[in-house]
């Protein structure tokens, strides 16, 4: 029998990886648990030589944040981006092609690269989520980087009974994949676990929050492209039997 995926996200975010996972023969659909809501700042203004995205949101927060201020990205700062995603986002939102591209795309990588290669003391902007507390900026600020969080966006959960009930149509799923914490505890309070399938985070803090909620079918992919958590896919499907809700 086909086994089923879930991914828990927007489908135009996750399109790669639903190909994958078809062409490994898996039936696959996505749904988002979460919806983003960008900020304008209180207080705007770009000072630093270096800005580092960490998410697509990112980006576009800062570029919706800037152009309801009327202003633009000064010509001269350097970026980095966490992965080709998120690199991709800053050449259409910014048209500027990034100094500093993690070859892995997660926020403990590339703040492990920008704290070999940058002198100490160097500042950043960091647009980011809301009442967020990230990897990215605890890494670089250990490592003597000076970061200056700037909050453009936000993670909203949907209302839980839409969700569920919107759910219905997808399931019943093989194993569901996670993107993010905040999708976790999301799709927890529309589903309360236990959940009868397998759960695949894209990364050790997505995991903790699986973890933390007591789950028990765990898989973490080794790095969050579509290859690897298809990888991860298929390596915990093999490990269990179906067991659809």
């Amino acid at each position: 029998m086909l086994q089923r995926v879930l991914l828990i996200r927007q489908p135009e975010l996750c399109s790669e990886l639903c190909d994958l996972l078809h062409a490994e023969g898996f039936a696959c659909s996505a749904l988002p648990a979460t919806t983003t809501e960008y900020i304008t700042p209180e207080k705007l203004e770009i000072a630093t030589p270096w800005v580092a995205f960490t998410s697509a949101n990112g980006v576009r927060g800062l570029f919706e944040a800037l152009r309801s201020t009327k202003q633009v990205l000064p010509f001269d700062v350097m970026i980095a981006a966490v992965g080709e995603s998120t690199a991709n986002a800053v050449r259409v939102y910014f048209a500027q092609e990034p100094e500093v591209i993690s070859s892995v795309g997660t926020g403990a990588h590339l703040a492990e690269e920008l704290s070999r290669t940058l002198p100490l003391g160097t500042q950043l902007l960091y647009p980011c989520p809301d009442q967020h507390r990230s990897d990215f900026a605890d890494i670089c600020r250990s490592n003597g980087l000076l970061i200056h969080a700037l909050p453009v966006y936000r993670t909203i959960a949907r209302e839980p009974r839409e969700l569920s009930r919107q759910l219905q149509s997808h399931l019943p799923v093989d194993a569901a994949v996670f993107f993010a914490p905040s999708a976790v505890h999301a799709l927890h309070r529309a589903l309360p676990l236990p959940w009868p399938f397998a759960a695949i985070a894209i990364g050790p803090t997505t995991q903790r929050a699986l973890s933390a909620l007591g789950h028990s079918r765990i898989s973490t992919a080794t790095h969050p492209d579509a290859l690897s958590i298809t990888k991860a896919v298929r390596a915990s499907l093999m490990q269990h039997e179906p067991d659809h809700v």
